[in-house]
């Protein structure tokens, strides 16, 4: 199969987003869109067309379409809109149809899911505005599918992972961002360190001249008295009161003293006092401008813990679960920074230990990291003879991992929910299980279960809304405003009997306007949303990677006294109703 193009059109044959993967003129694509447009009818009545796409062909091409559908909001803004969106795919005609139709339908799924996420975090948005925010994005991710080695080769397309594809952060960016800050700190270091030079050494030849120069008037004054002695003793004194008088003002007027200094500092004899040289600071070396010369000046900062070496691993969870327990989606981003304190904890080589789900992750080292003891034995050390910088974190490692229901690691927190609906109220069973690995580690366990307004409302003033019946021990379930729902408070999961619960409880929606349809009210009680943290001394039980020790690069005999710093985060921890 060759894929002419794929492009988003509208009906006056305008094209919006386009790519060619072959050599077509421009004038040949345009040509291409034109026919379309022509040959294009919109029925009267245009319905969603989701399960099926409508074909066009000519005498060369083929032309399969689809009408866009970007949700209710989007539709509702682009109603009046004269134009109608199609998604096209232009092949020759002796292309597989089936294959084409494959390629239509997770295009179309594609552009849907980027445009409904535009909407989730942005707001409403009418289709123009959509497709000129996230152009880039939606022609990236054409390129991930349609491409002779895209994602496509693998039948269904990941949504997840082309949604991780187009977020993902640049680590050599940042990288070079931190060597900038670097460079600028130290070239402030040596400006400070050269105007401190520069002003004492000032202040010590002005204090010199001033010196040197009272000397020199208070001789000539005694000289002038001696000579004018013999015919007027009266007057012998005046010079000698004169020359006292202009001494007192020479070093009382510290502009003078500066002028004459100028002047007199050229001839010999002058020479700065032995105070003076004492009190100037040594000039520093003009070659010193390179950062990792510029840093040493200060002394090194001393770490908290007291280690030689600081490492610090940071993890962020995703998750999506379904109410069934299935697992929808799960990533886990993380990284490995390193922090020396001392000279030769610059010349430390980190010893990692891999753990279960350490072989489905994708693995991304700083260039300046030997990768040859990285791939071979896990070691992240400097490449050749280049030491880590002293006083600066730096990223060495980042790695990713993304699961879903056909994945063999599971998320560290399993909820089950059972819900049972009818007219008058809706009964509501929720169990949770904890992972063996995770038992001791997780602290303050939350679940919130959003309410519509209208039943929140009434719960807020009354409190009979939600009707409480069972409770997992050691937990509460209560109603808290500032969440905008009910909250099961279940805490530290410390040992075995903590390690799975359940609550039921049922939504009286008898006590609300008897208008209310309880299927909408189920569906508004998700998602719900899950939170806790991971005890920072303990291991993370879903972190790849884990520190072993470290060492000297160049004697592995020779320990080096590191800290272990653990910081895990969970960024999003969703449970959401299934959709059958």
């Amino acid at each position: 199969m060759v894929v002419l193009s794929a492009a988003i059109c509208t009906k006056g044959g305008k094209v919006i987003i386009g790519r060619q993967y072959i050599d077509m003129t421009r004038g040949r694509v345009e040509g291409l869109y034109s026919t379309f447009s022509k040959l294009i009818q919109v029925p009267q009545s245009a319905s969603k067309s989701e399960d099926q796409f409508t074909l066009l062909e000519t005498d060369t091409v083929r032309y399969l379409y689809q009408i866009l559908d970007l949700g209710s909001s989007a539709s509702a803004s682009s109603s009046t809109s004269k134009d109608t969106m199609y998604l096209v795919v232009v092949t020759t005609i002796y292309s597989n149809i089936i294959e084409n139709a494959a390629v239509l339908q997770n295009l179309y799924k594609l552009v849907n899911y980027i445009t409904n996420n535009s909407q989730q975090s942005e707001g409403p948005m009418t289709m123009m505005r959509i497709l000129s925010v996230r152009f880039f994005d939606i022609v990236h991710a054409f390129d991930l599918v349609i491409t002779p080695h895209g994602l496509l080769n693998e039948g269904m397309i990941n949504m997840n992972l082309i949604n991780t594809i187009l977020e993902m952060d640049s680590m050599d960016e940042k990288i070079a961002m931190r060597d900038e800050e670097s460079k600028t700190a130290a070239a402030r270091q040596v400006a400070k360190q050269k105007a401190a030079f520069f002003k004492a050494q000032q202040h010590a030849n002005a204090h010199s001249v001033s010196s040197s120069s009272v000397r020199a008037i208070s001789g000539g004054g005694i000289s002038s008295s001696s000579s004018f002695a013999g015919p007027k003793p009266a007057v012998a004194a005046k010079p000698s009161d004169s020359t006292s008088l202009s001494s007192s003002s020479s070093l009382s007027t510290p502009a003078a003293p500066r002028a004459k200094g100028l002047v007199l500092g050229g001839k010999k004899g002058l020479q700065p006092s032995t105070a003076s040289k004492t009190a100037a600071p040594a000039a520093p070396s003009v070659s010193s401008r390179k950062p990792a010369a510029a840093a040493p000046a200060a002394a090194p900062s001393s770490s908290p813990s007291g280690a030689e070496l600081d490492v610090k691993i940071i993890e962020q969870l995703n998750v999506e679960m379904n109410q069934d327990a299935t697992l929808k989606g799960m990533q886990i981003r993380g990284e490995l920074s390193l922090c020396a304190q001392t000279e030769s904890a610059g010349f430390a080589a980190v010893q990692l230990v891999e753990t279960g789900i350490a072989a489905q992750a994708q693995f991304k080292a700083h260039p300046q990291i030997d990768k040859e003891l990285w791939t071979s034995g896990k070691v992240v050390c400097g490449k050749g003879d280049k030491p880590f910088p002293v006083g600066h974190d730096i990223t060495v490692l980042k790695w990713m991992y993304s699961g879903d229901s056909m994945s063999t690691t599971q998320p560290p927190l399993s909820v089950t929910c059972w819900p049972t609906a009818s007219p008058e109220s809706i009964l509501m069973t929720i169990e949770y299980d904890t992972l063996e690995s995770c038992v001791g580690t997780m602290k303050d366990v939350m679940l919130i279960m959003p309410l519509p307004p209208e039943i929140a409302s009434v719960q807020e003033r009354e409190s009979d809304v939600i009707e409480i019946g069972e409770v997992a021990e050691g937990t509460e379930f209560v109603y808290d405003s500032e969440k905008g729902g009910m909250v099961w408070r279940i805490g530290n999961i410390e040992d075995a009997d903590r390690k799975s619960g359940s609550i039921e409880f049922s939504v009286n929606l008898s006590r609300v306007d008897s208008g209310i349809d309880y299927n909408d009210v189920l569906q508004q009680l998700f998602p719900m949303h899950v939170s806790f943290e991971f005890d920072e001394k303990a291991p993370s039980p879903t972190s790849p990677l884990r520190v072993d020790s470290v060492t000297e690069r160049h004697d592995a005999s020779h320990s080096i006294v590191f800290s272990n710093l653990l910081s895990y985060k969970v960024a999003k921890y969703d449970i959401i109703l299934n959709q059958f």
